[in-house]
């Protein structure tokens, strides 16, 4: 027993301390060089050998789909200890385009060096007038070192947080330890083409002899998290108060009774509607060109698809219909 305690203690050891060091400790001037963004600048090209390896191994999952279970995910060869399931990995990608639209967002300036609440530097007022700003609560200064405390359970700053001299060496150690490779998935991150299975949720409602359609009832979630933050749904044309709509998908009566046969076949559910959907939402985040309290990111959809929901995940042949949009909630075809 002693033996396999001491390989397990070897095993952690190793992937933990497997960093590079042969860089020195890049120190405050490095951290100042953070907070300003000034001389860091993402690079266009992505290392596209690296994402051929990564894809390589990852063929057989999908992550994209949700309830997707795993212990440990690994991503730039970094262990991630919370994303264990497919709803994490939504919300880790949503922080990630976050990160990277707000890249060269100053930091330093807005937080200070250090912060206690609603102040930074132990004595002026924090002034938020943006997304970029809202989404790191107290006592962080960047997303950087945010990042850290949600998906790698570092909560050295909560803990030192009124420490103004660990903090210094805590912040200075984590720049020159993790900063290059928190750098480059930030660069990988998605911003335009995001996925989502929690975003939209839909069911069917019923189905219309007369005009061949099957009605669809589908809600949009006006709170989708970054970090503790909020994302709302915003439009750059006109706005839509309510979260719920109504969609209609043209279908034979044999289409639509096989539809309610499958529902029917499955014990979980009842033999009437609504039939609960698995619903794919496809969008883009963004930075609103006004930005207004409480300073939300922008959500722009690009699509919603409809599947049968079943055992597994769905498969082409479970899609049943998709609503794609040229301005966000104008419907533009469907299925």
């Amino acid at each position: 027993m002693g033996k396999v305690k001491l390989l397990i203690f070897l095993s952690f050891y190793l992937i933990f301390s497997c960093k590079d060091y042969s860089k020195s400790n890049t120190g405050s001037p490095e951290y100042d060089k953070l907070m300003n963004k000034k001389d860091i600048i993402l690079e266009e090209e992505n290392n596209k050998e690296k994402a051929l390896e990564s894809a390589d191994k990852d063929a057989s999952i999908d992550k994209t789909k949700p309830n997707f279970y795993s212990d440990v995910q690994f991503i730039n060869g970094t262990p991630i200890s919370r994303l264990s399931s497919g709803y994490k990995i939504e919300e880790h990608a949503l922080f990630l385009a976050a990160t990277k639209l707000c890249w060269l967002f100053d930091y330093k300036e807005t937080l200070g060096e250090s912060r206690k609440g609603n102040y930074k530097n132990g004595k002026e007022r924090i002034k938020i007038t943006s997304c970029c700003g809202a989404f790191v609560p107290s006592p962080y200064i960047s997303p950087f070192e945010y990042y850290y405390s949600l998906y790698h359970g570092n909560k050295d700053i909560v803990t030192y947080k009124n420490n103004v001299f660990k903090l210094k060496e805590i912040r200075e150690n984590l720049m020159a330890e993790n900063f290059e490779s928190f750098k480059n998935i930030v660069q990988d991150a998605e911003v335009e083409n995001l996925s989502s299975y929690t975003l939209t949720s839909s069911s069917i409602q019923n189905y219309n002899f007369e005009k061949s359609q099957l009605e669809i009832r589908y809600y949009i979630n006006n709170n989708l998290k970054v970090g503790s933050s909020k994302a709302s749904m915003k439009s750059s044309g006109r706005r839509y108060r309510s979260s719920s709509f109504t969609h209609l998908i043209d279908m034979t009566d044999e289409q639509a009774k096989a539809i309610y046969e499958h529902y029917a076949s499955l014990n979980e559910y009842s033999k009437n509607p609504p039939f609960q959907l698995t619903t794919k939402t496809t969008y883009a985040l963004g930075i609103p060109k006004i930005e207004k309290r409480p300073y939300n990111f922008e959500l722009t959809i690009k699509n919603i698809e409809f599947f049968k929901t079943g055992d597994g995940y769905p498969e082409p042949s479970d899609k049943i219909g998709e609503i794609q949009f040229i301005e966000q909630f104008d419907e533009k075809t469907n299925i």
